[in-house]
């Protein structure tokens, strides 16, 4: 990054102050820029990206997205070898026409031989042995989280630039990066909305035709630019570092620093259907969210926002009616003492809304690879499963719910690979938690 940005600034056309930006891939690109410690690199906007690769894309809770990185592999593969990718859209066929011929190579040729020869893209199998951040992506490669920003944690916050992080609740793990991006370096600005992957559709799981700029603005970009990127770069507003989209209130907030929170805990064996005998459910229909998901909008795809009040393959559990609102920000967890039959195998758990007229909708999900304990204690140990940051507000009269499944079909790798799991769950030994924000005066 240091030769490009070197290159930058020895040309006729630069003024020396170069900002750097991407979404994605290129986000990740652009941020790393900051890690050299230029001295023309006065500003970065990031969206989009990881910034602890495992946890965020590859296999988040160690439950491998084995339909990313499959799709994913298939894509460079088809740029390194001059084919049109397919998770790109077909109208991109009219202005994505490959790589730009060199003044010496006008016809292509010996481009496409350099591409012919190239190898087929590893990557699929690379990430077929990492569930976490320390496995190496491949026999020859490093510790898959040294790949991304988290291997440059050190170097990055000691930039001089100034950096904003964009994600989303609904957008992989996003929201993840732009914390931990948060507590590891100065950012002077950080957001988290509620988009998909290109900013361009709402992601919101309870959004409506009123909700306010659920989009990216990209005149936004353009503006903090225009403050940052300049030889006296001018301050952000500090008093609106971080802003955040509130789903269900469907506006935005801003504030200095994000909200104080309170954690918040609901037992299962409390609700009304609920009784606190052993609960054993057998896995037999495959559950899903379907293809176009969150972990799945980093293809080009949209998020469906769908009614899951018929959704098959959950074991859910409605908590008690809501007696007053509940406003989340941030991540929780499911601390349940639930066990397989296998030796392992995956989990899925997922939080979801549900309004006084049966409608279900998914607010936030975990995973987790769950391993069989032994006989003597299988009603007391729990795991913990972490939930995906969420910022949410429900009203009085609705509902919590939390379902319970043993795979997402086809986006996740199940554990065990074939046939049924038998779970035993102890309702006196499972709570959701999660953060309720604190009352201001």
């Amino acid at each position: 990054m240091r030769a490009v940005l070197d290159w930058i600034v020895s040309q006729p056309w630069s003024n020396g102050a170069v900002g750097a930006t991407g979404v994605s891939y290129e986000g990740t690109t652009a941020l790393l820029a900051a890690s050299v410690q230029h001295s023309a690199l006065k500003a970065v906007l990031a969206r989009q990206l990881e910034w602890q690769l495992v946890d965020e894309t590859i296999a988040p809770g160690g439950v491998r997205n084995a339909l990313f990185a499959n799709t994913w592999s298939d894509a460079v593969d088809a740029l390194d070898h001059g084919r049109y990718p397919s998770i790109f859209p077909g109208y991109a066929k009219w202005f994505v026409t490959g790589v730009a011929r060199r003044d010496d190579d006008p016809k292509g040729t010996a481009q496409k031989t350099r591409e012919a020869a190239r190898p087929a893209s590893t990557i699929a199998t690379r990430a077929r042995g990492v569930v976490r951040g320390t496995d190496r992506f491949g026999d020859d490669a490093p510790p898959t989280d040294s790949l991304g920003p988290a291997g440059h944690a050190a170097a990055l916050s000691q930039t001089r630039a100034q950096v904003a992080i964009w994600g989303s609740w609904w957008d992989g793990a996003t929201a993840d990066a732009v914390f931990r991006a948060d507590s590891t370096m100065p950012l002077v600005q950080a957001v988290i909305g509620p988009w998909n992957h290109e900013g361009d559709e709402n992601a919101s799981p309870l959004q409506r035709k009123t909700s306010v700029s659920p989009t990216v603005n990209l005149d936004s970009v353009v503006a903090f630019f225009t403050r940052t990127v300049r030889a006296t770069p001018l301050p952000v507003d500090s008093a609106r570092r971080v802003r955040w989209y509130v789903a269900g209130a469907e506006q935005w907030r801003e504030a200095a620093r994000w909200p104080l929170t309170t954690m918040r805990a609901w037992s299962i064996a409390s609700t009304a259907s609920t009784d606190d005998t052993m609960h054993t459910w057998r896995t037999t229909v495959p559950a899903t969210t379907g293809e176009n998901n969150r972990w799945t909008s980093g293809l080009a795809r949209s998020v469906d926002v769908q009614d899951r009040e018929k959704s098959k393959g959950l074991r859910s559990y409605t908590l008690n009616v809501l007696n007053a609102p509940l406003q989340v920000f941030g991540a929780g967890a499911v601390t349940c003492a639930v066990h397989p039959n296998a030796p392992e195998a995956t989990l899925h758990v997922y939080v979801e809304s549900v309004d006084p007229d049966g409608h279900v909708r998914l607010l936030t999900e975990g995973m987790q690879r769950v391993h069989a304990v032994a006989h003597t204690a299988p009603d007391t140990t729990a795991t913990n499963i972490r939930l995906r940051p969420v910022a949410f507000m429900l009203p009085t009269g609705w509902k919590l719910r939390l379902s319970l499944a043993s795979e997402d079909t086809p986006t996740f790798e199940r554990v065990p690979a074939a046939g049924p799991v038998e779970w035993r769950l102890n309702p006196r030994a499972c709570t959701l938690t999660l953060p309720a924000e604190r009352a201001t005066s």
